[in-house]
Parts: C-alpha cells; structure tokens; sequence
C-alpha cells in the first residue's frame, strides 16, 4: 500500500491598518493584537479555504485539495497556523489560502501570509520558533531609546507592548512543544 505524502504549510493572519500609520510602526500594527479575534478559529479557516477553492477552481479541484486538508495548530493570539494537505494538491490549497480576504463575511478584512512550505511538522514548528524570536528582537530593538541608529520609534503604550512581546513568549514556549500527530 502507497502511503500518502503530506505537506504542512505554516501562515500567518495579518491585518491591514484601516488607517494610516507611521512606517516605522508595520512591524507591530499588522498584528493587531487589540482587535477582537473571537469569529477566527480553525472551523472558519478551513471553511474559507474550501471557499475559495471551489469559488475559483471548481469542485473537481476542491474534491482532490480536500483529501487529507485539515488545520492541525491555530493560534488565535499570535495569529499563526499550521494546515495540512497533500503533497500534491498544495499549490491549490496555498492559493486558497492567499485568496481569501475576509473571515465570516466580517468587515476586517484580513491578509493571509504563508509564511513556510514543509513536508515535517518539526520543522515547521522550529521555522516557526526561530521566526518568533527574531520578531521580538526586532520589537524590543526598535523600543530602546538608544538603539544605535540615532531615533526611537514611538509604538503602542508600554503596557500594550509588553502585552504582546509575553504573548509571542508563550507562543515560543506553545510551539516548542511537539504537536501530537493523530
């Protein structure tokens, strides 16, 4: 019997400014961890990826992507994700996932990054890991009132800040441990 080959495609949700910021401030206000994420769970993603499948590459090409897909990790604090499909219908379900532009017919709108393509879960989770770590490097790096580069950033309240660099922690901690495969 032919076993079955999987790809793990790890995303991420961002969420486009209504309004206009400062440059200085993307690395943060795409993440938008004050917004209330509560309509965001792996039902709704896997729901809309199905949507956007069908809606732009018939049933035929839903029938074959929708084999094995599934949502094994999503995140809703941090925004990040872990799909599974097979090895290959992937690009189907990447372009599913690129497609969609809002969530439950909501007025946010929303921007899917695929961040990393794999064919092991570990090694998304290590991408995933290390991604997480550089992020807060580069958060608490543009925070310093001296950091070598002559300005300071001005981005959320320090409460606010700190708020989100505990929550990417626990991310980090969350995704260090291995994910029980069914």
């Amino acid at each position: 019997m032919v076993r079955i080959k999987n790809r793990y495609i790890l995303f991420e949700l961002l969420y486009p400014p209504t309004e206009c910021y400062n440059t200085e401030n993307i690395i943060f206000e795409h993440r938008n961890p004050s917004k209330p994420k509560s309509v965001i769970n792996p039902k709704t993603i896997l729901y809309e990826v199905r949507k956007q499948i069908k809606y732009y590459l018939g049933d035929q090409s839903l029938g074959k992507a929708n084999i094995t897909l599934q949502v094994k990790y999503f995140n809703n604090v941090t925004s990040v994700g872990i799909l599974k499909c097979s090895a290959e219908y992937y690009k189907t379900v990447v372009l599913g996932l690129s497609m969609i532009q809002t969530i439950n017919n909501d007025k946010q709108k929303v921007i899917i990054n695929v961040v990393k393509l794999s064919g092991t879960i570990n090694k998304l989770q290590d991408h995933s890991i290390k991604r997480n770590k550089e992020l807060i490097k580069r958060i608490k790096f543009q925070t310093r009132k001296n950091n070598n580069l002559g300005y300071h950033y001005e981005t959320k309240t320090s409460s606010e800040l700190n708020k989100f660099l505990t929550e990417e922690s626990k991310e980090v901690e969350v995704i260090d441990d291995p994910i029980e495969i069914e």
